[in-house]
């Protein structure tokens, strides 16, 4: 494997696990953009 196809695979890997970490983390219809008092946290 080329060097930079092992490098694009751990930083897509990477973006992936954060996306599905943060997923699990949020409330289910939390929105990005609200602030901290709107969303109850």
């Amino acid at each position: 494997m080329q060097n930079w196809q092992s490098e694009f695979l751990a930083v897509l890997a990477l973006v992936v696990l954060t996306i599905f970490l943060r997923q699990k983390d949020s409330p289910q219809s939390k929105a990005v953009e609200a602030p901290h008092s709107q969303t109850g946290d």
